[in-house]
C-alpha cells in the first residue's frame, strides 16, 4: 500500500481529470440538480447530493485501475456519492462507513475557494486545498475529515469510494456486503502492521519515520505496541453515529424523481432498488436460455473452423495476460478470413447476426428496464478453451471498449469445468451445446470462465453496443 498514504492518511492527486473535464462535469450537475432540486442529506444539511450519479458512476468506474495504481493495491469500486455545498454549509467532522475504505474527493469548480481538514494517524490536523481537477485521495474509515463553514455560493464535488480486494472492507465491493463499523480496529490493525513494515525498512535506511514507529524494532515490540489508535477508533464508533449503514438512504429516496430519469441501480442487498421503478435481484437481468441454437449449426461453425491456422492467444483489456486469460480466439467475422471461403462463412456470420438480433428482442422482453440505444454488435470471436484454460474473474466494458450487453453461445457439451460463473461463483452455469446466455457488460456482473478439466470447450461470443 502507497506510504505516503498510509503515513498521512491522505494524499493529494493533482489533475486527477483535466481541468476542461471538470468544469463540464460541473456544468452537468448544477443543470440536473436545478431540474431534479436534490436534497441534502445529515452531514450537509445545506447541500444538493445524490446516491450513484450517473456520470460519476462512469467516472468510478473507469477510473479503478488508475486509482489501483496509486494506492499500490487492487482496487474495487463501491459506489459514488456526489454534492452540491451552498453558502454556510458545514461538513461536520466524521468518518465513514467501511464501504469507504478508500476514498477520493474530486473538486469539480466553484466560486471560492474552500479547504478540506483531514486528522492525521499522529493526530494532527491539515488542511487541503484542491482545483478543478484535482483529487485528494484519504482512508475514509479511520481518518477524520470535515469542513469549515463555506463562504461561497457553490461548491461541486464527487466522492468516489473503493475497497482494497484482499482487505478486511473487501465484502463492501459494489455496495453489496456489510462489515461492522465496530470492527474498525481490525482495519486500523491491517494499516499499521503494513506501515510498521514499510517504516522499519525506511528506519535501518536512515531515513525519517512516523514517531509511532520509532520504538518499533523488533516482531514482539510490534505486537505489544501496535493497536487501533485511540482518537481514531472513537470517532469511528462515535463521532457520526447518525450515520450507519444505510446513511444515505433518505437521499436516494428523497430524489425518487432522478433515479426514475436514470433508471438508476443500487447494488445494496444485490438488488436494483430505491429507485421505485424495479425490485428485481440482479440474477434476473441474466438471461438463459437453453437450446436456442440449432445444434447443427454449432457443428457446422465447428466443422468450419476447427482445423484452421488462425486461432491465437486472447488478450485481456490490458493485453496480453496468460495469468489472467488462457485460451485461443478466431475473430470470424473478420472480411480476410470470411473471404477465404465466402459462400460458407458470411452465410455463418449471417446467422450469427440473426441469432443475436433474436437474442437482444429476448431480452428486452424479459428486462424492460435495460434500454438499449444502439442495436449493433462487435462481430463474433469463437473461443477455444483446451485442458487448464481459464478466464478469471473480469468484466466485459471499460472506459476504452464501452459495452451494453455480453452474449455468449455455447458450440460443444464434451469438455469438463469450464463453467461460466458470476459474483464469486455465485452463480454458475455450465452450457450445453446451443445453450446462450446474456447479461449487461457493466461492473455489477463480474464473472469468470472456470477452469477447463477435460476435452476442450468451445463458443461464440460478441457483445452489444
Amino acid at each position: 500500500m502507497n506510504v505516503e498514504l498510509l503515513k498521512n492518511n491522505y494524499l493529494v492527486v493533482p489533475n486527477f481529470i483535466d481541468e476542461d473535464h471538470a468544469k463540464q462535469l460541473e456544468k452537468e450537475f448544477l443543470i440536473t440538480d436545478s431540474k431534479f432540486h436534490f436534497n441534502g442529506d445529515p452531514q450537509a444539511p445545506n447541500s444538493a447530493a445524490v446516491y450513484n450519479y450517473l456520470p460519476a458512476l462512469e467516472l468510478l468506474t473507469n477510473k479503478t485501475s488508475e486509482v489501483s495504481e496509486i494506492v499500490g493495491e487492487t482496487v474495487l469500486p463501491t459506489y459514488v456519492y456526489s454534492r452540491i455545498y451552498r453558502n454556510g454549509s458545514v461538513l461536520t467532522k466524521h468518518t465513514d462507513r467501511p464501504a469507504c475504505e478508500i476514498s477520493m474527493t474530486l473538486h469539480l469548480g466553484g466560486d471560492k475557494p474552500w479547504a478540506i481538514w483531514i486528522e492525521t494517524p499522529e493526530g494532527e490536523n491539515r488542511c487541503v486545498t484542491l482545483n478543478p481537477g484535482d483529487a485528494m485521495l484519504y482512508l475514509g474509515c479511520v481518518a477524520p475529515h470535515w469542513r469549515d463553514r463555506f463562504t461561497g455560493q457553490n461548491y461541486t464535488q464527487f466522492f468516489l469510494h473503493y475497497v482494497r480486494s484482499r482487505g478486511y472492507c473487501s465484502p463492501t465491493y459494489f455496495d453489496k456486503g456489510r462489515v461492522k463499523r465496530e470492527d474498525s480496529s481490525i482495519l486500523l490493525k491491517e494499516y499499521e502492521e503494513m506501515a510498521f513494515d514499510r517504516f522499519k525498512y525506511a528506519k535501518e535506511s536512515g531515513m525519517i519515520i512516523p514517531k509511532r514507529f520509532r520504538e518499533l524494532d523488533d516482531e514482539k515490540e510490534q505486537e505489544e505496541r501496535i493497536v487501533p489508535n485511540k482518537i481514531v477508533d472513537k470517532a469511528l464508533t462515535t463521532d457520526n453515529e447518525n450515520v450507519e449503514y444505510t446513511d444515505f438512504d433518505d437521499v436516494i429516496v428523497a430524489n425518487t424523481k432522478y433515479s426514475k430519469f436514470l433508471k438508476k441501480t443500487s447494488l445494496d442487498n444485490n438488488k436494483i432498488v430505491k429507485s421505485g421503478l424495479s425490485n428485481k435481484p440482479l440474477k434476473d437481468f441474466i438471461m438463459y436460455k437453453e437450446n436456442f441454437i440449432d445444434p447443427e449449426f454449432c457443428d457446422s461453425v465447428l466443422d468450419e473452423y476447427h482445423d484452421t491456422d488462425y486461432w491465437e492467444a486472447t488478450l485481456t483489456g490490458s493485453g496480453h495476460d496468460p495469468q489472467a486469460r488462457k485460451c485461443s480466439v478466431i475473430g470470424i467475422s473478420e472480411p480476410e478470413l470470411i473471404n477465404e471461403n465466402k459462400e460458407v462463412r458470411s452465410k455463418i456470420d449471417e446467422e450469427f447476426y440473426e441469432i443475436v438480433r433474436d437474442l437482444v428482442d429476448e431480452y428486452q422482453k424479459q428486462c424492460p428496464e435495460f434500454e438499449l440505444e444502439i442495436k449493433e454488435d462487435t462481430g463474433y470471436e469463437l473461443l477455444r478453451y483446451e485442458v487448464g484454460d481459464f478466464y478469471v474473474e473480469h468484466t466485459d466494458s471499460f472506459k476504452e471498449q464501452p459495452r451494453a450487453l455480453t452474449v455468449i453461445m455455447s458450440m460443444n457439451n464434451n469438455y469438463e469445468g469450464g463453467e461460466v460463473a458470476l459474483f464469486g461463483r455465485e452463480l454458475s452455469y455450465k452450457l450445453d451445446v446451443g445453450d446462450v446466455l446474456v447479461f449487461p457488460s457493466n461492473f455489477m456482473f463480474p464473472h469468470e470462465i472456470t477452469k477447463v478439466t477435460s476435452g476442450v470447450r468451445f463458443s461464440t461470443i460478441t457483445w452489444v453496443v
